[in-house]
């Protein structure tokens, strides 16, 4: 049984926990990610700001109404002696009340500046509710993050980066995307730093099903992967993490073998998805491979190859399965991979004449040592760098 947290309930008037002026409210609460100087700041794996200015107005007209609004949820850490506190429910609401001081929008046709001295000290001496819980530990926090978030809406990929210190998916961030860090970039859409986590789902999915040898555990549900990864018996071994990289090693080549070979001079980062080719290609993995004899390993490898080129068109390969319901060609359930996966490897399909033979040699990518700039924007169409196409190469 996990032990009870330690929670205080006080009374905080706004200039007490976001100061009184545009010049110090920054020292008070920092909004910025990349700062850590104030008292209060937002974690991680909290969501990004989204309050249309509409529901700031709305916001500001409740407290200067003396309207009661809800209570904010603090965590209570000690860094380097320092008291701080992290946002876990109502960053929304602080960034709000901060960005009004900042004079970053009106009510009532005023700005915070231009208030009477009345309308001032009523708006600094508002007491907001909150709740501070002292020093819990980093599975509590995602539990609270979890708790407070039932009635939102909150995405796979959310929840999992929640559990960012979870081994399997602190593996995923770190030790994998580096090790491939530039394949990640030109083939897929993952990218864990901006608002929609995107790509972290399917490749949690991955790694736990290649980890688990498991073609259930081939999905992007929170629910199906939390089911194995929080329980308390779940390990993830050193010897775990070789078999996923040499997998991922695998995908990666025939991805780059089918560009090289079919001559796409600007393919699209349209291979990560559990429903589509990556989750085919690791069914075949884990259900098929292991019992094909090389010819026809070799065989079924030039089929993902024709397929990985059938990916870039429009519709993504997708009338490849046009016998596959609609609905199923979006699921990445055990039972349709197979169906998927036979129907491809059945295929009779030209692979003797590409428009370019390639090197069966082992593959590898130079990566120069600039820091690329993260895109905080969704894009799983976007389109390679002819630059970062060039940097391709294969080993002599």
């Amino acid at each position: 049984m996990s032990s009870k947290l330690a929670t205080k309930t006080l009374m905080q008037p706004i200039a007490e926990l976001l100061g009184d002026s545009p010049e110090n409210t920054t020292e008070y609460f920092q909004c910025d990610r990349n700062e850590n100087n104030a008292n209060i700041l937002i974690p991680e794996h909290q969501r990004y700001y989204v309050w249309p200015e509409s529901h700031q107005v709305s916001l500001i007209d409740s407290i200067m109404k003396n309207f009661p609004i809800p209570l904010l949820v603090f965590t209570e850490h000690f860094q380097n002696n320092k008291k701080i506190l992290y946002v876990q429910d109502g960053q929304q609401r602080l960034t709000t009340i901060q960005r009004f001081i900042q004079g970053k929008f009106e009510w009532n046709g005023k700005k915070f500046e231009t208030l009477t001295n009345k309308e001032s000290r009523e708006f600094l001496g508002y007491q907001i509710a909150c709740s501070i819980i002292s020093s819990p530990t980093d599975t509590q926090v995602a539990d609270i993050f979890e708790r407070l978030n039932k009635g939102i809406i909150l995405t796979n990929n959310d929840k999992l980066y929640n559990r960012k210190n979870e081994s399997i998916i602190k593996f995923t961030m770190n030790e994998l995307k580096n090790t491939y860090e530039k394949e990640f970039k030109m083939y897929t859409n993952l990218n864990i730093l901006n608002k929609q986590r995107s790509g972290l789902s399917d490749v949690v999915g991955a790694v736990l099903s290649i980890c688990s040898n498991n073609v259930d555990n081939i999905t992007t549900s929170y629910e199906r992967i939390g089911m194995v990864i929080l329980k308390s018996d779940f390990v993830f071994t050193e010897e775990n993490k070789i078999i996923v990289i040499n997998a991922f090693k695998l995908y990666f080549k025939c991805i780059y073998n089918s560009i090289k070979t079919y001559q796409i001079i600007k393919p699209k980062k349209c291979y990560l998805q559990l429903s589509n080719m990556f989750g085919i290609w690791l069914y075949w993995y884990l259900k098929i491979k292991p019992n094909q004899s090389s010819e026809e390993e070799n065989l079924s490898i030039s089929k993902f190859m024709w397929f990985a080129s059938k990916v870039q068109n429009n519709d993504k390969g997708k009338t490849i399965f046009k016998d596959i319901s609609h609905r199923n060609q979006r699921n990445s359930n055990s039972q349709v991979l197979e169906a998927k996966t036979n129907h491809l490897l059945s295929m009779k399909i030209s692979t003797n004449n590409p428009k370019k033979e390639v090197s069966k040699k082992e593959f590898v990518f130079e990566i120069n040592d600039e820091d690329d700039e993260e895109d905080d924007e969704e894009d799983e169409e976007e389109d390679y760098e002819e630059e970062d196409y060039e940097e391709c190469r294969l080993i002599e």
